[in-house]
């Protein structure tokens, strides 16, 4: 009897006890994030991409000026965590005056690094086992929209994997977010061009391969590889991220060559082929379909093809595809005159534009934006 007695206490006092260290082991912490690197990083310092917009483009005047303020929200507008990251990437791309200011205080809104701030919204980030990450949902105010849209964003406006972003009152830093990504990073995710780009920009000046949490190896052939085989009409945003991605591989590998030759050509195939598909696309008007890359497609009229993408539609189409362009060297972009009618296409809708319809479709303005902001630059 004192045996099964004894053996009782032993059993009731090792419950909590073993609780205790479940929820140590299990808990999320500041200190265990440095324990799961997944791939050691010598520089912080993302990969800029280069830029080439043609010089002649004929703009109005003080139009940059206009559509930058047009699409800043009110001062008392409370905007969703995707907005600002759109903002952000707009006023990067413009000389609006007070650019900085502007861009300071939505990074500290966005990371929760403002201690003295007045607005303290609901954290944008959860604390993982392999660091943070944004919380997504495309109805959410307190989150992105794509998976690694914000890792992405802060790799295009050249933020270090050493800022600061705050949870509560905790510090974490971008090498936090970037190695949450790649622990759970899968060939296979639903969206994995934003990733893309991310990796690109941090990984590639440093390694070809990483690691994520089950130990299974991927490189930048990987990647490319499933870039160049996903369905475009299945994509987020016309599969124009998709675009955008590859045209970001296709740079950070001229520089750092972290492509085989194989998966390097059939990249600039790849990109040959979308670009003169989309050169073959272009509506009478000088925009662009939700069905740009479909030249062969039944639906190419603009009769039948206005009703399929609307006038946000093509707005949406002619923004993202635009600003792609800018990434390729100007002897693989579309022909000159394409892109000027699309330009003069997009000032006149943007200018149509009220700041509310702006900040309710910020997507395909901002983008339609930030293609005149690197055109139209004063």
């Amino acid at each position: 009897m004192w045996r099964q007695l004894i053996l009782a206490l032993i059993f009731a006092a090792s419950v909590p006890l073993l609780s205790g260290l479940w929820l140590l082991v299990s808990a999320p912490h500041k200190s265990e994030t440095t324990k799961h690197d997944f791939v050691q990083l010598s520089s912080t310092q993302p990969f800029q991409l280069s830029r080439f917009p043609l010089t002649d483009i004929s703009c109005i005047p003080d139009l940059e000026e206009t559509i930058i303020v047009k699409n800043l929200p009110d001062g008392d507008a409370e905007i969703s965590f995707s907005h600002m990251l759109h903002l952000l990437r707009l006023l990067d791309a413009s000389g609006t005056k007070n650019k900085s200011t502007y861009q300071g205080s939505l990074f500290k809104l966005l990371t929760n690094s403002n201690a003295e701030a007045t607005i303290h919204r609901p954290a944008a980030f959860l604390q993982t086992r392999w660091g943070i990450r944004a919380k997504i949902g495309r109805d959410t105010l307190y989150g992105e929209q794509h998976v690694d849209q914000c890792l992405s964003t802060f790799a295009e406006l050249g933020v270090t994997l050493d800022e600061s972003v705050s949870i509560d009152s905790l510090h974490y830093t971008v090498r936090d977010l970037l190695n949450d990504s790649i622990a759970n990073f899968d060939l296979d995710q639903p969206e994995i061009e934003w990733t893309a780009v991310a990796y690109a920009s941090y990984l590639a000046p440093v390694t070809r391969v990483w690691r994520n949490r089950f130990g299974a190896e991927f490189s930048f052939d990987d990647l490319t590889a499933s870039l160049m085989h996903r369905d475009l009409s299945k994509q987020s945003c016309a599969g124009l991220h998709i675009l955008n991605s590859m045209a970001v591989i296709a740079q950070v590998n001229d520089a750092y060559g972290v492509l085989s030759p194989y998966i390097r050509d059939q990249l600039s195939r790849r990109l040959t082929l979308l670009v003169e598909g989309a050169s073959q696309t272009q509506l009478s008007e000088g925009a662009w379909a939700l069905d740009w890359f479909e030249p062969d497609s039944s639906s190419y009229n603009s009769m039948y093809r206005a009703p399929i993408s609307g006038r946000i539609g093509r707005l949406l189409a002619t923004g993202h595809l635009l600003e792609t362009m800018l990434l390729l060297p100007n002897s693989r972009q579309i022909p000159e005159s394409q892109i000027k009618a699309g330009v003069a296409w997009l000032q006149q809708e943007l200018l149509l534009l009220s700041s509310a319809e702006c900040c309710d479709r910020f997507c395909p303005a901002i983008h339609g934006c930030i293609v005149l902001a690197s055109y139209c630059r004063e």
